[in-house]
């Protein structure tokens, strides 16, 4: 064994260091001893005194004794002095120091054996003998030192420094490989000097000596009685040494600690330290004896024992702190010798015992908690990459389902930990692996999202972006829309997180096309207005930009945006491109749009205003009729008929064949004529509709509309022709016609064209007459009283014609016309019509007078005379008599109407007959005439 020398030897060193400055502490002792000398100090000689200058101040008292005197007091503490400096100045870098050394340590020892000589029953000579052991000690003369402690021992076994005596007995018999000698006397010092300073020594060498002589058992008790104590002092820990102490100190406790584990290595057991303490009382530093078992198996190269002690403390100590510590330094030694499989179990099994959620976690203190974290994180973190590295390697989804468990595993142990946002990365893209590609996406977008920015954030959101076109194409069919809404939510995210990522506008492009999709307008649009405000859009892309949000203002009914983004698309496409007519077009209805709105909130003026712009900004857009008609419309329904009539009057010179319109324009220019107090060219428009419209009720109004525009333009012959017209198309209902017929008549009334006028008035009878049940009370008056207007010619031929010679003739002739009146008075009396039928009673009671006066007044033959003529004026009354009481009678008729209350003026006018027929009888009536007419 090459370690035991070393140990000595500094071992020795610490003990002759400390026996070297015992003395000092005796130096008030000498200076009080050198006072009682009389020696003379200067008593005002305050300055600090060295040794050096002691030294020469006991050379000069041991100089002042006699030769021959025996050796005192004074020179063996002069001999101590010298040995203390001989200590001091042999390891000096100056050669004459050294050089001194010696010459002292050589003074030293003749003085302590000429003291022994003079004084051989001195009270101190044990004292003596131990400074003289030392000083042939370190003058490597070991024998001679042997000697001299054995001496001391012999002779003062009660020595104060007998502990001291046999420690350095036991290191002499070590060094010389006498270990069971050694033995004997480190155990002396062990068994009778418990207090001893040289008690851990002389144990530990105790131990050594046993261990030299194959003693395992009884060598590791000694070691653990010795590691009891350190423990105990505090220089070791349950899992340490104490890093507070000195090299030597700490170099020494290793040793111990090696030699304990040596001595392990060399029991039978299995697990010997499991063994060995099941003997003894608890040893708190248990965790600290496997883990330098361990590290002395490391040392070996014997890693799997190593990782096997490492473990068995762990399954020993379930609940211990140092498990976990010693179970990761198991896996540091798999590591080293290269086992991946072992390493990778070891760490999986880590975890299993020491993870958060498990029962160890819960025994732990804070302090420990902290560190066992960053060996969770650190396991965790190395298995899922491992499985992960795996998984990429072989290229099969189903493989990456173990990262995707220890990742989420480490997540959920650690969320706060600092590389959280990496670890949730690669979760994200092993679920994307793994085909959990929703999980992928929420993985992503939590990596992206949920974290401080960190480098992965934009990758991570955007590859959460990617996922979802291919979660989207596999989703059941009632899902899919709910993940296109997702995407879309994730893409704006994105763009609004990453604006300054040069993807955005690409991206942004498909998210507003996909909203205007979902007829999300608003967002489409304010998507779009992103896409032409970033400064990495292309130029195309902003061409999209500009036309999604054209559209998507549009489908909001924002037309005035709308049309300045058309305009815009307008201006970027390529002059001969066919989609720069589709939106030329588009610019048009934004424009037609804005007046509608208009329109529909009741600005009718400012409508056409938009309407009329149409045809200025897109001058060739089929809109542009339509435009200006809504233009007209509107400037009529607020009653601008000024406005109105230009924008129709050039329509119709614009678009001369165009059918679809000309009916309404000439509807409104109708209205329009009518209002603005142009009656003619209204009526000329009415007629127009009149030619073209399928509906009965609408012509028949447009005629009779057109007939009293004519009418009021005085175009009076125009109107009497519309009305022809209606009566031969619409003879019924006959009120319509009947009255139309009237003002025929009454039209050709005032021409003076009788015949006309007699012919109409015809009609009127004739309409009635075969009207059966369509005949109206209207139609009867008017068919009444023109029939006693056609009576009129008759009655004028009937008083034109005279009762001349011959009698016979002219009679016959006026009895002819008298019957002709009888029956149309007789006619026009069956209408029943009050007016009608006391005018025809009286008209035919005047003719019935009218004729028997004509009887009476006829013209006489010229060949009668006297008898003759009397006779013949007899038989004229006699025939005149019956058509006279006939007036009568018929006049009476027509007065019995009175009682009645039906007077009128042929009433009146028949009582002005009667009273002169009859005056006595019928004038009372003429009193109160006025009263009847009243």
């Amino acid at each position: 064994m090459k370690s035991a020398a070393p140990i000595y030897f500094a071992c020795s060193l610490i003990l002759i260091s400390a026996c070297a400055k015992e003395p000092v502490k005796e130096e008030d002792r000498l200076i009080s001893s050198l006072q009682t000398r009389q020696l003379i100090i200067d008593e005002f000689d305050t300055a600090p005194i060295s040794r050096q200058q002691v030294i020469d101040n006991y050379r000069e008292l041991v100089k002042i004794t006699s030769k021959d005197q025996p050796s005192g007091i004074e020179a063996r503490r002069l001999a101590d002095l010298e040995l203390e400096s001989s200590l001091d100045n042999r390891d000096s870098d100056d050669a004459l120091k050294v050089k001194q050394a010696k010459l002292e340590a050589a003074d030293a020892i003749s003085r302590y054996q000429r003291y022994l000589e003079d004084n051989p029953e001195g009270a101190d000579n044990d004292q003596v003998l131990y400074q003289l052991s030392k000083a042939y000690a370190i003058e490597n003369q070991p024998g001679k030192s042997q000697k001299a402690m054995d001496q001391m021992l012999a002779l003062y076994a009660e020595s104060d420094h007998a502990d001291e005596i046999l420690f350095r007995h036991g290191e002499n018999l070590f060094v010389d490989r006498e270990y069971r000698l050694a033995e004997t006397s480190y155990a002396q010092v062990v068994n009778k000097y418990p207090s001893s300073q040289f008690f851990q020594k002389s144990l530990y060498k105790l131990g050594w000596s046993q261990f030299r002589q194959n003693q395992y058992q009884s060598a590791l008790n000694n070691f653990l009685r010795l590691l009891d104590q350190k423990f105990d002092e505090g220089e070791i820990t349950d899992f340490s040494i104490n890093d507070q102490l000195s090299a030597a100190e700490q170099e020494l406790v290793d040793d111990i600690l090696r030699v304990v584990s040596l001595n392990f290595t060399y029991l039978p057991e299995k697990n010997p330290i499991y063994y060995q303490l099941a003997k003894q009382p608890e040893k708190p530093y248990e965790a600290l004896l496997y883990r330098n078992l361990g590290e002395h198996y490391q040392r070996k190269k014997r890693y799997l024992d190593a990782a096997e002690i490492f473990l068995e403390y762990g399954r020993l100590n379930p609940v211990s702190e140092h498990s976990a510590n010693l179970h990761s330094m198991a896996i540091d030694t798999y590591k080293k010798n290269q086992t991946a499989d072992l390493l990778l179990e070891s760490k999986i099994n880590f975890v299993q015992l020491y993870n958060v959620d498990t029962k160890y976690w819960t025994h732990q203190r804070q302090a420990h908690k902290k560190q066992l974290t960053r060996l969770l994180k650190k396991h965790i973190r190395d298995i899922a990459d491992h499985y992960f590295a795996l998984a990429r390697t072989s290229k099969k989804p189903q493989n990456y389902l173990l990262p995707v468990t220890w990742y989420k595993r480490y997540l959920k142990s650690f969320p706060q930990a600092i590389d959280a946002n990496d670890v949730h990365y690669l979760l994200a893209e092993s679920l994307l692996e793994n085909r959990q590609f929703l999980a992928a996406i929420d993985a992503f977008e939590t990596t992206a999202y949920q974290y401080p920015t960190h480098k992965n954030s934009a990758e991570a959101a955007y590859s959460g972006l990617l996922t979802f076109p291919t979660l989207i194409k596999i989703a059941k069919a009632e899902d899919k829309n709910k993940y296109q809404h997702q995407q879309i939510e994730s893409a704006l995210k994105f763009s609004d997180t990453f604006s300054d990522d040069k993807r955005v506008p690409a991206l942004l492009i498909n998210t507003s096309q996909q909203l205007y999709q979902f007829k999300l307008y608003a967002v489409a649009s304010a998507t779009a207005i992103k896409v032409i405000n970033n400064t990495y859009s292309t130029q195309p892309m902003k061409l999209e930009g500009w036309q999604i949000r054209a559209h998507s203002a549009y489908e909001l009914a924002q037309f005035a945006d709308a049309e300045k983004a058309y305009i815009q698309v307008y201006e970027r496409l390529p002059k001969k491109s066919k989609q720069r007519q589709i939106t030329s077009e588009k610019i048009a209805a934004s424009i037609y749009k804005q007046g509608e709105v208009l329109n529909q909130q009741g600005q009718g003026q400012l409508a056409a205003v938009q309407f009329l712009r149409l045809g200025k900004v897109v001058p060739n857009s089929p809109k542009r009729k339509i435009a200006e008609y809504d233009a007209a419309t509107a400037y009529i329904q607020n009653k601008n008929w000024a406005k109105a009539i230009p924008i129709l009057e050039a329509f119709r010179s614009r678009y001369p064949k165009d059918k679809k319109y000309a009916q309404g324009i000439t509807e409104k220019l109708a209205l329009a004529y009518q209002q603005d107090a142009k009656p003619g060219k209204a009526a000329n428009e009415m007629m127009a509709l009149s030619t073209t419209t399928k509906s009965k009720v609408e012509h028949k109004a447009l005629l009779l509309q057109s007939a009293e525009l004519y009418q009021t333009s005085g175009q009076q012959k125009k109107s009497i022709e519309i009305w022809k017209t209606y009566i031969k198309s619409y003879p019924y209902p006959l009120d319509q016609s009947i009255e139309l017929r009237y003002k025929i008549t009454e039209f050709y009334r005032t021409q003076k064209d009788n015949n006309s006028l007699n012919f109409w008035q015809q009609q009127i009878v004739k309409a009635h007459d075969i009207a059966g049940p369509n005949r109206t009370k209207r139609s009867l008056f008017l068919a009444a009283n023109a029939s006693m207007e056609l009576i009129k010619p008759i009655q004028l031929t009937y008083k034109n014609s005279h009762l001349n010679i011959p009698l016979k003739k002219s009679l016959k002739k006026k009895k002819k016309l008298m019957k002709q009146l009888l029956k149309s008075y007789k006619k026009a009396s069956d209408y029943r019509v009050q007016e009608v039928s006391t005018a025809a009673t009286f008209q035919i009671a005047e003719t019935y007078r009218d004729f028997a006066e004509a009887l009476l007044k006829s013209q006489r033959p010229k060949d009668l005379d006297g008898e003759a003529l009397e006779e013949y004026d007899l038989l004229l009354e006699d025939q005149a008599f019956p058509f006279e009481e006939k007036a009568i009678k018929i006049h009476q008729n027509n007065l019995k109407r009175m009682p009645k209350g039906i007077y009128d003026q042929w009433i009146k006018r028949s009582l002005n007959v009667m009273s002169k027929i009859q005056p006595f009888r019928y004038a009372k009536y003429e009193v109160t005439e006025s009263f009847v007419d009243e």
